[in-house]
């Protein structure tokens, strides 16, 4: 009985290294890749796709014997247009930077 609990023992004391060194590995790996991810989601959160509506204003811009109210009309969509962009533009960013934080935080 004695003679297995020195084996026993013998053996943890020749596996402790191994072990303590696995242990701290894996602790080192997981802080490196957990500053990665968060180093790569700041990156995308400062980082958002930006939507053109420089071709539809073009196209649709009155023209030089427009009237004043077509004008306005114009003014006013294009305006309207604008805000709405960056409204998306916000709220699919919004969406994006959440669904990644959630999943790395799982």
């Amino acid at each position: 009985m004695e003679s297995s609990k020195m084996a026993i023992s013998k053996w943890q004391k020749r596996l402790l290294p191994l072990m303590a060194g696995i242990l701290i590995f894996l602790t080192v790996f997981f802080f490196i890749a957990s500053f990665i991810q968060l180093y790569y989601l700041h990156g995308r959160i400062e980082k958002y796709p930006e939507l053109n509506l420089d071709t539809a204003f073009s196209m649709l811009k009155p023209s030089a014997n427009a009237t004043d109210v077509d004008k306005l009309n114009y003014a006013q969509w294009e305006t309207l247009s604008i805000l709405e962009k960056h409204a998306l533009q916000r709220r699919y960013h919004q969406a994006n930077v959440l669904l990644m934080s959630r999943i790395w935080t799982q």
